[in-house]
Parts: C-alpha cells; sequence; structure tokens
C-alpha cells in the first residue's frame, strides 16, 4: 500500500514538474500535421484541376480543397497559427469565387501559379481581379510560414 502511494506522489510530481512534451513541442507537431495534410491534399486538388481545366471545375476543386482543409482538428495549434491558416483557406475561397465570376479564366489562374514558381509575370491580359486572388494567397501562406518557423516547423 506504502509503495502505491509513494509512486502515485512521484508520478504526480515528474508531470507537475513538467516532464512530458512541452506547449511548444505541442505546437509544433500540431501546426506540421495540419501542413503536411495540407501538402498532401494540395497535390490532388492539382491533379483534379489538370484533368478538367473548367473555370466551374477549378472553382469546385478549390471548394473541395478548402472543406478538407476546416475540417481538420486546429485546437492543438496556437492561435495565432489558426488565425493566419484559416485566412489563407479564405484566400483560396476568395480565388473560387473570383473564377466564378470571370468566365475564361483558368488559362490566367494556371498562368499565375506558373508565376509563382518561375518568378516570370505571366498574368497579365485582363487577369487583374485573379491576380490579386493569387497575390493574397501567397500573402496568407507567406504567413503561415512565417508563424509555422517561430515554432521551428521546417517546411
Amino acid at each position: 500500500m506504502k509503495f502505491n502511494t509513494i509512486c502515485v506522489t512521484a508520478i504526480s510530481i515528474l508531470l507537475a514538474s513538467g516532464c512530458g512534451p512541452s506547449q511548444k513541442d505541442v505546437h509544433r507537431e500540431a501546426i506540421l500535421r495540419i501542413l503536411n495534410y495540407d501538402k498532401q491534399i494540395s497535390k490532388n486538388r492539382d491533379a483534379k484541376a489538370s484533368v478538367d481545366q473548367s473555370n466551374t471545375n477549378l472553382a469546385k476543386v478549390i471548394d473541395e480543397y478548402c472543406v478538407e482543409l476546416e475540417k481538420q482538428d486546429m485546437t492543438e495549434c496556437p492561435p495565432e497559427f489558426r488565425l493566419a491558416f484559416n485566412r489563407h483557406i479564405e484566400s483560396w475561397r476568395t480565388t473560387a469565387v473570383t473564377i466564378r465570376q470571370i468566365p475564361g479564366m483558368m488559362d490566367a489562374f494556371l498562368a499565375g501559379m506558373l508565376s509563382a514558381v518561375t518568378g516570370d509575370d505571366a498574368t497579365s491580359g485582363g487577369a487583374g481581379d485573379l491576380k490579386k486572388a493569387e497575390q493574397e494567397i501567397r500573402k496568407t501562406y507567406e504567413e503561415v510560414e512565417r508563424i509555422a518557423a517561430k515554432y521551428e516547423v521546417a517546411l
């Protein structure tokens, strides 16, 4: 009986003294989980968009991508990350709305995403609204990356 009391007391002291993962470790793992999932479903989003390059399909694919991201449990992520990531999702939603409103914007959207990789400005030709939406996607993701780096998450 005394042995059980000693064990329970020792375990209680260890737990109270901070043994186990720190809050920063919990945040880091949660951020990493969300970003890895985003990376995984981004590949799926891009593959679906490349099959049918209509504006309707692209907007639908983006909507599905956003829904999948919103399903993720971010309760263990720090509040600043949750806020930034939700802004990033919203920027994708805005892009889907823009694509639906401007006929023939699929090529401009793809050119814009390509220009992000190559550094070339391939979004000229009346794609101003879409270009703004794409810039917002990049801006919000840069904020997500900045916060992830604060928690030592390597992207």
